[in-house]
């Protein structure tokens, strides 16, 4: 039998041989190849090149293309030539050595970069060990052995950087930025109500509910103190299937159409009824669970009379079982319909006579909160909640309806869910998202599409609020998860020394989410100031800069940029004008990924270049503005990164005028005025130059401008932005330890909203608070600048 597939293999070989190309062929193929080549570059050359104007220019590209592909030829004849001189042992070895590392280190620039230096740095170690250690190395020469010992000393040197390289955690910022609210006097009164983050009164329990048959967990196994029932979410999870689903149905013990309903319970000892939260974790490994990472939350708010439930997902996590084909992937649906899953056995807990939980839970009032993945899916739960269908499939029958008053997001994505197609809509429920600007997983704060998303169309009181936290990351706001936002080998790239502390992360977490808890499910109102400005709470707060958005359902929009490309126009009928801006347009406002879905003002200005001119931005409304019926005018603002561009006519009357002066001065000056100037000029270039290189290492100062506000009858009054706060400068971070490796921005547009308490102008004399017409941006206090302008509205 061996001897029979011998002959058909020397057969098929000798059958391949026959259709070899012989020389003539291959010489033939050469100069077709060639020529065709040479005559499509020519023709198309001279057809963008030399019918340009410059015919020169033209004639000198297509000589160069052909230089170039000269020059590609002979390199790859070089390079065919050294593989020649290779040892045959390395064909074997290189390319799978390239794409084992290739595998591991698979990110951006360094799928390649890293297995090159990890093959020549092992590589010029093993020739000088090799060459040094062998019997052979009597016979070396003094010139090779210096040459074998300075490669295995290359060799060492470079893998063992590598390592320490791997091993180092980063840097703190080189400049720190300054504070812009704290560097403002103004202070909002502190809210007088306890530290949201301090345990309450109320003696905590805890307890599990489960399948009672989980593989792996006790506590949601043979421990669980109650035992559920599974639910088939086959219609939610195109994933499961095939070999990475035989393989996850292996590890978990059942499949798509029998998923757990697993849940940790932190609750108040106590006669109730009491609110009730959901919360859910995101991607991460499945095997490494996540759903314990939120008992810092769980403890705190049932101490504060909330019941909490940190909700198990771990099972449609991501694992090594998905890279062997398509695994689950676009799940959050499937997510935030489990929660609603949950809602249903709460509900049925609460009516049970005899039970746990019965008469416990106030089941009007409800909150669903989810992290990363789950921040999107809690999003996703109260849009489903208010379904007959799944959008996606009318097969699968909603009846949930639950009286859910609050959504939180931790660092959520968006987009990873599209109903239709579409963005996840939102309406009618309060809404906190908070994301950290070092987010080294979800780098861009993807939660503001949501926020913007979100309408409050019916009669209630609703608000919603995003907190922009620097230094925090992805994953200290779970315990498990800890300061690497990823797995090797990108986690040891993050820059893990610019971050908060864990503690104070967890602060800031257990801060917003109590005291919005206990805003929307406790009827405590008293926090709600937090939301608006977070220098209401800053005794309670960790040491950082916060940036806060804040609407509520009561405000009326006066000018938003959305209505039309119309740049004196807004929403309200009111009219714009402007005066000496280097920047004037309105465009959707992009971030460090993709946009935030809306359109706003972008203003700069530029007094250092035009000394004589103030740059002022103004808006007419249409109706006037009465302080007595409406407490505040708000605005969202941000620094926008960017240039100011100059505008032509002015720059050419600057011009114009500095050559008059300089003529005038050639007439009037003497000679030795000349030189004097001169040398002065020389000096003051010099200190100049050295105070340019001062700033560099220095934090650029915030933006301030002065506000004026004119009644109808023209009388004014005015005040600084720095009244308020001054406008922070974009927040600057270094994600990655190494500045090369970062693919997106450093930093993005995040709005604060501003407040202009209009109740102060109540009594003045020469001002009219209850009929004010405008309100006028003028650019004196920062010399140049660009900023966003946002939603100006009244409530």
């Amino acid at each position: 039998m061996i001897n029979f597939f011998k002959r058909i293999w020397k057969a098929f070989v000798g059958f391949l041989k026959k259709l070899k190309p012989g020389p003539v062929a291959w010489k033939g193929a050469n100069k077709a190849i060639g020529t065709t080549v040479v005559i499509i570059w020519v023709i198309a050359s001279m057809m963008m090149f030399v019918t340009q104007p410059q015919t020169y220019f033209g004639i000198l590209m297509v000589l160069l293309g052909l230089i170039i592909a000269i020059l590609m030829g002979a390199g790859a004849l070089l390079a065919r030539l050294l593989v020649k001189k290779m040892n045959k042992g390395l064909f074997w070895v290189i390319p799978g050595a390239f794409f084992l590392m290739s595998f591991v280190f698979g990110i951006g620039s360094l799928s390649w970069k890293f297995p090159v230096l990890v093959i020549v740095f092992a590589g010029a170690l093993g020739a000088g060990i090799f060459t040094l250690t062998k019997k052979a190395r009597s016979e070396l020469t003094l010139l090779q052995k210096i040459v074998a010992s300075t490669g295995s000393l290359l060799g060492i040197a470079g893998l063992v950087w590598g390592l320490i390289w791997l091993a180092d955690t980063g840097f703190k910022p080189e400049v720190e930025h300054i504070n812009a609210a704290k560097k403002s006097e103004y202070r909002p009164e502190h809210i007088q109500l306890p530290d949201p983050s301090e345990p309450g009164p109320y003696q905590v329990e805890y307890l599990t509910y489960g399948s009672g048959k989980d593989k792996h967990r006790d506590e949601f196994g043979s421990d669980a103190t109650i035992i559920t029932d599974s639910i088939d979410g086959s219609r939610l999870l195109s994933g499961w299937k095939a070999t990475p689903g035989k393989l996850r149905t292996w590890y978990w013990g059942f499949d798509d159409k029998a998923l757990p309903i697993n849940g940790r319970v932190w609750y108040p000892k106590g006669e109730g009824p009491f609110p009730l939260a959901l919360i859910v974790h995101g991607n991460h490994s499945m095997f490494d669970f996540s759903d314990p990472g939120y008992d810092y939350l769980g403890e705190l708010l049932a101490s504060q009379g909330i019941i909490m439930a940190s909700v198990d997902e771990n099972f449609i996590n991501s694992g090594w079982t998905d890279y062997i084909g398509d695994g689950l992937n676009e799940e959050n649906d499937a997510r935030g319909w489990l929660l609603l899953e949950h809602l249903k056995y709460w509900k049925k807990w609460n009516n049970t006579e005899g039970g746990i939980f019965n008469g416990k839970v106030d089941m009007e009032n409800l909150a669903v909160m989810g992290h990363s993945r789950g921040g999107e899916a809690a999003a996703v739960a109260g849009f489903f909640n208010r379904l007959p269908f799944y959008p996606d499939d009318a097969k699968q029958v909603f009846d949930f309806d639950f009286n859910i008053k609050a959504v939180v997001s931790i660092a959520p994505v968006d987009g990873q869910y599209r109903p239709g197609n579409v963005s996840t809509p939102l309406e009618n429920v309060n809404y906190l998202v908070i994301h950290g600007a070092n987010d080294g997983d979800v780098q861009s704060f993807a939660g503001l599409r949501q926020y913007e998303r979100l309408e409050f169309n019916d009669s209630s009181d609703y608000f919603k609020s995003a907190v922009y936290v620097y230094g925090a990351n992805h994953g200290q706001f779970n315990t498990t998860w800890g300061n690497r936002d990823s797995g090797f080998p990108f986690g040891s790239l993050l820059n893990v020394d610019a971050l908060l502390p864990m503690e104070d992360q967890l602060k800031i977490g257990q801060v917003y989410i109590s005291a919005f808890l206990q805003t929307n499910l406790q009827g405590e109102k008293g926090y709600e100031p937090l939301f608006r400005d977070h220098r209401a709470g800053e005794q309670w707060l960790p040491e950082t800069i916060y940036l806060n958005q804040y609407e509520s359902s009561d405000w009326k929009v006066l000018a938003d940029f959305e209505e039309d490309l119309d740049l004196t126009t807004t929403s309200s009928k009111g009219r714009i004008k402007t005066e000496n801006l280097t920047v004037w347009k309105e465009q959707i406002v992009g971030m460090k990924w993709g946009n935030r879905g809306t359109r706003a003002a972008y203003i700069g200005w530029d007094s250092l270049a035009y000394e004589a001119d103030t740059a002022s931005f103004e808006l007419a409304f249409h109706d006037l503005i009465d302080a007595t019926s409406t407490s505040y005018l708000t605005f969202e603002m941000s620094e926008a990164k960017g240039s100011t561009y100059p505008d032509k006519k002015r720059d050419a009357d600057r011009k114009k005028k500095e050559q008059g002066d300089e003529e005038e001065e050639k007439n009037n000056d003497v000679e030795e005025e000349k030189k004097e100037e001169s040398e002065e000029k020389e000096e003051e270039k010099e200190d100049k130059e050295e105070e340019k290189e001062d700033e560099k290492k220095k934090a650029p100062e915030p933006i301030d401008f002065t506000i004026e506000l004119v009644d109808e009858n023209g009388n004014a009054t005015s005040f600084k932005l720095s009244d308020y706060s001054y406008l922070q400068r974009q927040l600057s971070v270094d994600v990655l330890k190494n500045k090369e490796l970062q693919s997106t921005k450093r930093s993005e547009a995040v709005y604060n909203t501003f407040f202009i308490d209009l109740s102060k102008f109540l009594n003045s004399e020469d001002f009219d608070a209850k009929a004010i017409r405008t309100i006028k941006f003028v650019f004196d206090q920062s010399k140049k600048g660009v900023i966003i302008l946002d939603k100006i509205a009244v409530h």
